[in-house]
């Protein structure tokens, strides 16, 4: 699958994280939406499932959190990659993650500078070979 012009969307429930990985993400050269949380985000991809190249989720949200997003857009058939954002996961949330493909998990607070390496690489991923 080709994004032309990758856009990320962004779902956070804590304003501050979600405006700050959006200007990082915004600094790399990408085009970012946001999301208050995982129904907000099932809104705009279904509105248009493939805009997205990226979501970028955090786990813990109300009233629909990141588990519930990422099953939903499986079962819907949603084809861009998924990086999950947590300041803790117990195991059977992680295996649970796990089993539904999810690209990648990180742990907050991460470094930017391995934040930018995965994001570039899930994004390089999506595009055509050579």
């Amino acid at each position: 699958m080709q994004f032309c012009d990758p856009f990320i969307l962004v779902c956070d429930d804590e304003a501050p994280i979600r405006t700050s990985i959006s200007m990082v993400l915004g600094l790399m050269g990408y085009r970012v939406e946001t999301a208050l949380d995982g129904g907000e985000a099932l809104q705009k991809i279904h509105a248009n499932p493939d805009r997205f190249a990226l979501l970028l989720t955090d786990h813990k949200m109300q009233p629909v959190d990141g588990l519930t997003l990422v099953r939903e857009l499986r079962a819907s058939g949603f084809r861009g990659k998924i990086l999950v954002l947590s300041g803790c996961l117990e195991n059977k949330d992680r295996e649970a993650y796990l089993e539904l493909s999810v690209d990648e998990i990180m742990f907050k607070p991460f470094n930017t500078s391995e934040f930018r390496d995965v994001v570039t690489q899930l994004i390089t991923d999506e595009q055509p070979a050579g």
